[in-house]
C-alpha cells in the first residue's frame, strides 16, 4: 500500500468553489482489492478528528505530518 499526501501552503479552489477550499490532497496506491479499504478507514478516522486535522493543517514539515499520522495510527491500535 502506498500513499502520497500533498499539503498546500494556500488552499486550492476546484472549479472556483469558494465554499470548499482544499489544503490536503491524498493519493492511494492499492496493492489489492482490500488494502485501500483499510487505508481509507484509517484516513477517515484521522481526518474526521478536528484536533488531528488542525495539526495536519498547521504542520510545516514532512516530519511533522508523518509524526501526526503515526500518533493517530498508534491510538487506533490501542
Amino acid at each position: 500500500m502506498g500513499m502520497s499526501l500533498l499539503k498546500t501552503e494556500e488552499p486550492v479552489l476546484l472549479l472556483d468553489d469558494t465554499d470548499h477550499p482544499i489544503s490536503i490532497f491524498i493519493c492511494l496506491a492499492a496493492i489489492d482489492n482490500e488494502a485501500h479499504l483499510r487505508a481509507l478507514a484509517s484516513l477517515t478516522k484521522i481526518l474526521s478528528d478536528k484536533e488531528s486535522l488542525d495539526k495536519l493543517l498547521q504542520a510545516k514539515t514532512n516530519t511533522e505530518i508523518i509524526q501526526i499520522m503515526k500518533e493517530k495510527e498508534g491510538e487506533e491500535e490501542e
